[in-house]
């Protein structure tokens, strides 16, 4: 008897030769909050990269990490031309200035002020 697991967002599921299908739930509740660290940061040149990390606090009060964008995480930067963000929470300072990077999961939002800023010696 050959099985096939398929793993999604939701879950696992097993197709065994009789067809019958079981599935195992990952989820542990519904999302009540979500944290982005870092949640202030000043890079002090453009050219910089720092890696966010996103958790998920659940119903059920566990929490885990969702920082890919294959998690279903989504990242906007308030203005990509001073700091940009990519699909798995890479953030790359562009230009002198400010940005706020929003981060959605779930349904549940996230905020992070990001500074790129000249050093000061």
């Amino acid at each position: 008897m050959r099985r096939l697991m398929i793993t999604s967002v939701f879950g696992v599921m097993l197709l065994g030769g009789s067809g019958m299908v079981s599935a195992a739930s990952t989820t542990n509740g519904s999302v009540v909050k979500v944290e982005a660290r870092p949640s202030t940061f000043a890079f002090v040149a453009p050219g910089s990269t720092v890696k966010m990390n996103v958790t998920a606090t659940y119903s059920d009060g566990s929490s885990r990490l969702v920082t890919k964008g294959i998690d279903g995480t989504l990242y906007q930067s308030s203005d990509p031309s001073i700091v940009a963000v990519n699909a798995n929470g890479v953030l790359t300072a562009k230009a002198y200035g400010e940005a706020t990077i929003t981060v959605t999961y779930n349904g549940q939002h996230a905020t992070s002020l990001i500074k790129v800023e000249k050093r000061r010696w």
